[in-house]
């Protein structure tokens, strides 16, 4: 399976590039298809947020699970938590303050 993966974090749709996530003997390294997970990971988050407004963790999660196991090659929802992590420690996102489930918002 094929996916559109962008090399630059989803932030310009021009640098996108086809790459194989469940290409074996022959296909892609493993890293390559690790970076390629983060990053269809990052473009549906992203996704998914800006076309919610805010979304709770547990939807996002269930969504990307949904979305993408079928062609991941690894666990959708240890891919999940890592871009959430990092989307937020780029000040990207944020959780939204007391909210129980936590919800998601881009960050203003």
């Amino acid at each position: 399976m094929q996916h559109l993966c962008s090399t630059n974090g989803g932030q310009a749709p021009e640098e996108r590039h086809l790459c194989n996530t469940t290409a074996t003997n022959g296909g892609q390294a493993p890293a390559e298809r690790h970076l390629c997970n983060l990053t269809v990971t990052n473009d549906l988050i992203l996704k998914e947020i800006k076309a919610e407004g805010e979304i709770s963790y547990e939807e996002l999660s269930n969504r990307a699970v949904d979305q993408l196991s079928s062609t991941f090659d690894g666990k959708v929802v240890w891919y999940v938590v890592s871009v959430k992590l990092d989307l937020e420690a780029r000040n990207i996102i944020e959780r939204m303050p007391k909210t129980s489930p936590h919800r998601l918002r881009l960050k203003k």
